[in-house]
């Protein structure tokens, strides 16, 4: 699959998800079918505070990405806002600046690392002075590949929203700094997951 043009994904992700952006916030809003949210810590505690809390995050991570994903092929997607070229904003000062910089670098490094190419496909969020441009990669999951994005998505450090889709099924995990959003094909699924991690669920949905 890592041969595969990256005009593939849109193809894939229009199969599955047609009319809805790869970004999860906005599918969330959208109030999707089958969509599940597990939490990553007893209690809903929102970010790890130790490296056994950190271990645990990153273990259900694990089981739930590989539940909706199995070993097969798979997507990577990030989201990353360009502002419109037309926008004129302040300058910021020295400080902002150099933390300006050192995010770029960040998710610079972050793309090289996963091999993420621009699709084509981008998606305006309603009052936003700018886009989300997606880029994708083909990849298959794995224990330890992720593990640094999944620290940084878990600790909000990883700027934008990352999803992993299913090329065969359309399912996606979906991690967020506290826990993860499933999107799964079917609502037996959805059923499947709620009891097999019941403890995970947000106390609402107990």
């Amino acid at each position: 699959m890592e041969s595969q043009s990256f005009c593939t994904f849109e193809a894939a992700w229009n199969h599955f998800h047609s009319g809805h952006a790869p970004v999860s916030h906005l599918m969330r809003h959208a109030a999707l079918e089958h969509w599940q949210r597990f939490h990553s810590l007893p209690k809903s505690k929102r970010y790890p505070e130790s490296k056994a809390e950190m271990s645990r995050v990153i273990t259900r991570a694990n089981m739930m990405a590989y539940a909706t994903l199995g070993r097969e092929d798979a997507w990577l997607v990030t989201s990353v806002f360009e502002d419109d070229d037309d926008c004129i904003f302040e300058p910021p000062g020295p400080d902002i600046e150099c933390w300006l910089r050192s995010q770029e670098r960040r998710q610079k490094r972050r793309l090289q690392r996963y091999a993420m190419r621009p699709t084509g496909m981008s998606f305006r969020e309603e009052g936003d002075d700018g886009v989300f441009a997606i880029y994708a990669a083909p990849v298959r999951w794995g224990d330890l590949r992720f593990v640094p994005l999944l620290r940084e998505i878990a600790m909000d450090a990883a700027q934008s929203s990352w999803l992993w889709m299913s090329n065969r099924t359309g399912a996606i995990f979906a991690p967020y700094d506290g826990g993860a959003d499933l999107f799964l094909p079917t609502a037996a699924e959805v059923v499947q997951a709620r009891a097999r991690w019941a403890d995970w669920l947000p106390a609402s949905d107990q």
